[in-house]
């Protein structure tokens, strides 16, 4: 690829014009999407901006865009400006395209007793009802006005304490394995959720609470074939 260069088994520096430092992170066997860097490099056109502002008095004199790293699975954002699996650091500044279009995407690992035998005649069935769980709004969670604000407020915690509901009561020995908890605390809600969280003026549901979202977002079924350690870790 041009103006790149591999630094080690794992990590490709990708060169700009603004000096940048852009990172991939990708074994050589890692398929790159040429426009994905294409996209990529075009963030380095931000650090002008950023200066062009803090000469103006709009930002402070230490706000920068520092680095930006990019994940082994990212690819073209379609248009949005920003190639999805990217990390940007950044010094007294948010860059709102950036949160919107990747915005709290991650990984769970969850085992269950089901054995491959009981797994291996569901076939369609099984996944009709995976499909209609995850990605239909199947899990038919309803809640009041109050654990929207305490979800928003302070995360599974504030979902708990506002009196959960029976599907996620369900899972809140989950809670030591999600990162901080499943929390980002705040002080306050953004009024522009408000007909959100007062939804029909009682209870009410959403076909995105408790699914796990769309886009490229998907549900893995795997069998557990060998055990080798069986210290347990936690998030």
């Amino acid at each position: 690829m041009k103006n790149t260069q591999r630094i080690n088994a794992t990590r490709i520096e990708v060169g700009n014009d603004e000096g940048l430092p852009i990172s991939l992170f990708a074994r050589d066997d890692v398929p790159i999407e040429p426009k994905a860097i294409d996209e990529a490099r075009k963030l380095s056109q931000l650090v002008p901006i950023v200066e062009a502002l803090k000469n103006d008095g709009c930002l402070s004199a230490d706000a920068a865009l520092a680095r930006v790293a990019l994940t082994p699975d990212f690819h073209r954002g379609d248009g949005r400006g920003i190639p999805i699996g990217t990390c940007l650091q950044t010094r007294d500044l948010v860059i709102p395209k950036a949160v919107g279009s990747d915005i709290c995407c991650g990984m769970r690992f969850v085992m269950t007793d089901v054995t491959h035998s009981e797994l291996e005649g569901a076939g369609e069935d099984l996944d009709k009802r995976l499909r209609h769980i995850f990605f239909e709004g199947g899990r038919d969670i309803a809640m009041t006005p109050d654990q929207r604000t305490a979800l928003f407020r302070d995360g599974l915690p504030g979902l708990f304490a506002a009196g959960g509901t029976p599907q996620a009561t369900n899972g809140q020995e989950e809670e030591m394995r999600v990162h901080s908890g499943g929390r980002f605390a705040t002080d306050r809600v953004y009024e522009g959720l408000d007909d959100f969280i007062a939804g029909s003026g009682g209870a009410s549901r959403d076909d995105q609470i408790g699914s796990i979202g769309g886009g490229n977002h998907f549900v893995e079924l795997q069998r557990v074939a060998a055990i080798h350690g069986r210290r347990r870790w936690y998030l």
